[in-house]
């Protein structure tokens, strides 16, 4: 869980920093390993 959570907070920073492409490819990763069935939709 927490290893997502971090993914998810890398993807929001990078998307901050301008870096969109990035950040879209973090929040994807970031989906994936989610627990949360409601997050993967």
């Amino acid at each position: 869980m927490a290893e997502g959570l971090a993914v998810a907070v890398r993807a929001h920073l990078l998307d901050m920093a301008g870096d969109g492409r990035a950040a879209r490819a973090q929040d994807e990763l970031a989906v994936r390993r989610t627990l949360s069935i409601p997050e993967r939709h």
